[in-house]
Formats: C-alpha cells, structure tokens, sequence
C-alpha cells in the first residue's frame, strides 16, 4: 500500500509559540534569536514605538513567548544578527537534512 502523503506547512510569526493549541503541531521549530537592541533598532525601522513600551512590553513578551518552543520535538536556533546569506545557507542545510530524515520530498523545479 502507498505511504500517506506528508505536508510541510511554514508558518510565521513567534507568538504563534505561545499558543499551545496551535504549537503542539509543530514537529520542527526554527527560532532566529536577536539582541534586544537589535530588535529595537529594526523595530523602529518598521513601526516607530516609544522606548519605553518597547522595553516594559514588546521585549518581554518575545521573550516569554519564544519559551514555549522547548515543546517542540525539533529545534533549529539561528543567530539572526548574521548576514541574510548565512543565515539562508544554514536553513537549507538544516531543511535538506530534515527532508532526508523523515521522508519527505521536494516538489519538482516548474
């Protein structure tokens, strides 16, 4: 008998970790971590906030809700300080090892 087709689903967005509901789903996690200055200089970037409720609110709560992802099964952590190149390069190292792993396949180039 054929095998049942396995999905790959990538979904955006930390908070998403924050809800169990919704995470225990997730078979592999991928975490770019970045300092807080960081966060608050691209934060700023996109969608200028006070100071002071970037430090008393929106980092605390990346922080709490990048916690949960301990729950999940597999964990790939980058640095997202490093250069778009690299951090490119790891991720596709990492999906193809992963593909290689649980039997999943590519879909054919058009």
């Amino acid at each position: 008998s054929a095998e049942p087709s396995k999905r790959v689903v990538v979904v955006e967005g930390f908070l998403l970790f924050a809800h169990e509901r919704i995470r225990r789903h997730f078979n592999h996690c991928l975490l770019l971590t970045i300092s807080v200055d960081t966060c608050f200089f691209r934060r700023q970037t996109t969608k200028w906030v006070p100071a002071e409720y970037f430090n008393k609110i929106l980092w605390p709560e990346y922080v709490r809700n990048c916690l949960p992802i301990v729950d999940c099964s597999w964990l790939f952590i980058l640095n997202g300080e490093e250069s778009e190149e690299s951090i490119l390069a790891k991720v596709q190292v990492e999906s193809l090892l992963l593909i290689s792993h649980s039997h999943l396949s590519l879909p054919s180039p058009a």
